[in-house]
């Protein structure tokens, strides 16, 4: 299962460090999304990085499944 999160403050992050430490089940992590691009290249070093979904939609990234971490007020 490839895996996509979009966000990666503080739940986002926690959320692909989870899909990262599944890789020996089957899942892997194929990109982040934020619109802070070199903060996610800087955290995630090697994966596909994008600005947006939609430009995750438009791009050739295969995904099976993502996780959106949003802001919250806690």
């Amino acid at each position: 299962m490839r895996a996509v999160v979009l966000g990666i403050g503080k739940l986002g992050t926690y959320h692909a460090q989870k899909f990262a430490a599944l890789k020996n089940d089957g899942v892997e992590l194929v990109a982040v999304v934020d619109p802070n691009r070199a903060a996610a290249v800087e955290k995630f070093p090697g994966l596909k990085h994008f600005a947006s979904a939609e430009e995750l939609l438009a791009s050739d990234c295969p995904f099976d499944v993502a996780t959106i971490a949003t802001p919250t007020i806690y």
